[in-house]
């Protein structure tokens, strides 16, 4: 029986030894690795320091005596409860009603589950939904959005709320980051 100078089963369509694509190809899978394992890595850390979770801001403006603060999603994730409240405050109370005008792209993110106080009438004019509110008693209104981000959105969503009372008027820009 003759023995196979370059061994037992070499080249052979039945060898089990392992084929060498060569240097190029190995440092190449190296460092796919390394950026793979380097991405989930952000992840990792993103979530560890809650990056990735909702985070609320508040944007403040005043025009004469109108004090307007509005409560916000910063960051947020599909389905997550998310706030959206506006304070609106007028030492001395309020002699008109006052129309809070919001971009209607910016509230399509949500899933209202209730608004308090019912305004007196709702309407839409060019993308925007129009509350209109009789003046409270007091110097004070907060209006509360109960709300959840809508699971299939993502990205950046920019808003825009202009709060209106008598000859006093404030605009008020925020933007929402929706993680997928």
């Amino acid at each position: 029986m003759e023995q196979d100078p370059n061994g037992p089963g070499a080249g052979s369509p039945t060898s089990t030894a392992p084929l060498d694509d060569g240097l190029a190809v190995s440092r190449r899978s190296k460092w796919w690795r390394r950026g793979i394992i380097s991405v989930l890595s952000l992840f990792v850390l993103a979530a560890v320091t809650q990056q990735l979770g909702m985070r609320t801001d508040t944007v403040r403006a005043t025009s004469g005596d109108l004090r307007v603060t509005i409560r916000y999603a910063d960051r947020a994730r599909g389905a997550l409860a998310a706030p959206f409240s506006i304070a609106v405050v007028r030492p001395g109370g309020f002699t008109a009603p006052i129309e809070v005008r919001t971009d209607q792209r910016y509230l399509a993110i949500f899933d209202d589950n209730g608004f308090e106080p019912e305004p007196a009438e709702i309407t839409t004019e060019g993308g925007d939904v129009i509350w209109t509110f009789d003046p409270p008693p007091g110097d004070s209104l907060t209006i509360v959005l109960d709300a959840r981000i809508e699971p299939g959105v993502f990205g950046r969503k920019r808003g825009m709320t202009t709060v209106t009372t008598g000859d006093e008027s404030v605009v008020l820009l925020y933007t929402t980051w929706v993680a997928p």
